[in-house]
């Protein structure tokens, strides 16, 4: 039972020092019954039942400790409205109740929960709406059933669709094929990378001269002799025989494959050069096309 014993304890002893005062008096008698009946139905978690004891005992004697007993039980009892005000009242009878700060400290909680209770109240209800039962968003009034109603006619008149004709996009030939056309290409190139090649090797050759030429002034002016130098110059002279062979080679294999492109593309009766007619609703003219 803890405080709560306590207190009622408590209040049944200043209640009982109360009433002690007037034995003979029958309301204070009636009083004492339903006060006791009342403690014993909060003790057994009847809270219901002890409200109604509790307020019979005070309709016979108005003891303040009474509005407080009471105001417990409407609070366990869920009843967070009539408990506040019981608390209230409570304060206002006595003011100088040992147990205030309590009783302020319940006053402001239950007053949280009625305000949690007042915003839920005004929350719309979690219930389906049923079809055609919901608000009409037309804002016209409903016809008097006095009145008769005239039917509205709406009536719509087409719009012509109005198509405009585009223009036909100009069509050109496809590019011709050009007999030889590739190996004629891939001559060039192939002859493009030989020079590329035989320019490096010159690079190289170049390189190895230098060389050459250092080691021999070191050598005449009798300086130190450095192997590395020479190896240098050695890799480089091997790397000039190298790149220009290769590129002599390149060179010559795309002289090669461009003469056999010349070839088939002479054989083919194709002079590089190509004419072809353009035709469109807008215009009438040629696409001529120059090739290798």
């Amino acid at each position: 039972m803890g405080r709560k014993a306590i207190i009622l304890a408590v209040c049944m002893c200043v209640s009982a020092h109360a009433w002690a005062q007037g034995t003979d008096d029958p309301r204070r008698a009636a009083a004492r019954r339903h006060y006791q009946e009342g403690t014993k139905a909060f003790d057994l978690g009847h809270y219901d039942e002890a409200i109604k004891e509790y307020e019979e005992a005070y309709r016979n004697f108005d003891d303040p400790v009474l509005l407080y007993n009471l105001a417990q039980a409407h609070r366990l009892a869920g009843h967070t409205p009539d408990a506040l005000r019981l608390y209230k009242v409570y304060l206002n009878r006595a003011p100088k109740a040992t147990n205030r700060v309590e009783v302020q400290t319940k006053i402001a909680a239950l007053e949280k929960v009625v305000e949690e209770q007042r915003r839920s109240q005004n929350i719309p209800p979690d219930q389906p709406i049923r079809p055609g039962s919901g608000p009409s968003t037309s804002t016209q009034a409903e016809p008097s059933s006095a009145q008769p109603t005239t039917p509205t006619v709406t009536t719509t008149t087409a719009q012509p669709v109005v198509t405009t004709a585009q223009p036909a996009p100009v069509t050109r030939p496809d590019r011709p094929a050009v007999p030889g056309r590739g190996k004629k290409i891939g001559g060039l190139a192939l002859a493009v990378v030989g020079l590329g090649a035989v320019g490096a090797g010159i690079a190289m050759g170049v390189l190895a001269k230098n060389a050459g030429d250092a080691v021999t002034a070191e050598a005449k002016a009798h300086e130190p002799f450095q192997p590395a130098k020479e190896s240098a110059g050695q890799t480089n002279q091997i790397l000039e025989g190298v790149f220009i062979g290769v590129g002599a080679a390149a060179i010559a294999g795309g002289a090669v494959l461009y003469y056999f492109g010349r070839r088939e593309a002479a054989r083919a009766g194709y002079h590089g050069v190509v004419v072809a007619p353009s035709i469109s609703p807008q215009h009438v003219g040629a696409f001529m096309q120059v090739s290798f």
